[in-house]
């Protein structure tokens, strides 16, 4: 897999209601049309699957059910035109504070150039839950990446890292155990809030090194704007 190139893009596109925006933006936004791998949090599996064919690609999804504020199915997609296989749900521990809604990851093998990129879209819980209880959810993609196994790996999503001190150290420590690093770490902040603009939204690999990375600042299907990344294998 030496020298192949693949651009990665992780987008939360909240409550998955501006389709027709984002399909637009993903294919008149430089920086993020034509991904090899798309990854999508707050999904319902309609949108998905219109996103997936405006690309003209394939994807899986899965969800934990409606989320009680907007009465939607609330989950995580990976789209590619490469192929895409072996569908699973890893769910995370604890439940939000007030919502009661828990959270998850989509796993898959996508196979870039005949190469199997084991694959995940993460969504992690708001600070509203206690640190040390979202560091839990961290540890378990990790151990899930231990478990599975794989020379190149990718993980993207919401980790609703606040600040660096909020999360971001928490998210890296746990990723970094199980042999991921911080792919996206240069690319800055993604959803602008009042005067702040804050990071959200990151990207992890194993088995690649960076090319370029950034934010499409121009986009505006959410209040989170899609991140991504340029690697090279190892």
């Amino acid at each position: 897999m030496s020298g192949d190139h693949i651009r990665v893009v992780s987008w939360n596109i909240k409550f998955g209601i501006e389709i027709d925006t984002a399909i637009r933006e993903l294919r008149q936004i430089d920086e993020v049309t034509a991904p090899d791998i798309l990854l999508l949090q707050e999904m319902d599996e309609k949108g998905t699957a219109r996103i997936a064919e405006a690309l003209d690609a394939d994807y899986v999804f899965t969800t934990l059910g409606p989320h009680q504020q907007s009465g939607r199915d609330f989950g995580n997609a990976i789209v590619s035109s490469w192929p895409i296989g072996g569908l699973a749900e890893v769910h995370l521990p604890h439940q939000a504070r007030f919502s009661g809604h828990p959270r998850m990851a989509t796993r898959a093998s996508v196979s870039v150039r005949s190469n199997e990129i084991l694959t995940y879209s993460a969504h992690t819980e708001i600070p509203f839950l206690p640190l040390r209880l979202r560091r839990e959810q961290f540890n378990r993609l990790a151990e899930d990446v231990s478990q599975v196994g794989g020379s190149h790996s990718i993980i993207g999503g919401d980790f609703n890292t606040l600040t660096r001190r909020i999360g971001l150290s928490a998210v890296r420590s746990s990723l970094g155990e199980a042999g991921l690093s911080h792919v996206s770490a240069e690319s800055g902040p993604t959803l602008p809030f009042w005067r702040l603009k804050l990071p959200l939204d990151h990207i992890f690999a194993s088995g690649f090194s960076v090319v370029e990375t950034g934010v499409a600042w121009t986009a505006s299907a959410s209040d989170h704007k899609p991140i991504w990344v340029d690697l090279v294998a190892n």
